[in-house]
């Protein structure tokens, strides 16, 4: 998209571009500040869990595995 996702709004941002060019839904995860999902019935913040992190190697992985 061109936008550097660095913030909650660069995300909504980002997801708007994509949701423009033909995108029925966009998942963007922000790490510990949680998830933005958008689709062209809104937008959703859904905040992260606090967890004590032992090893974040396939984390992204492992939540599109369980998406």
């Amino acid at each position: 998209t061109g936008v550097t996702v660095d913030s909650s709004a660069a995300a909504e941002e980002a997801a708007a571009t994509m949701l423009a060019a033909g995108a029925r839904n966009v998942i963007i995860t922000l790490g510990e500040r949680g998830t933005l999902f958008a689709s062209a019935a809104g937008v959703e913040h859904i905040p992260a869990r606090r967890v004590q992190a032992v090893d974040t190697t396939a984390a992204g992985d492992t939540f599109v595995g369980g998406f």
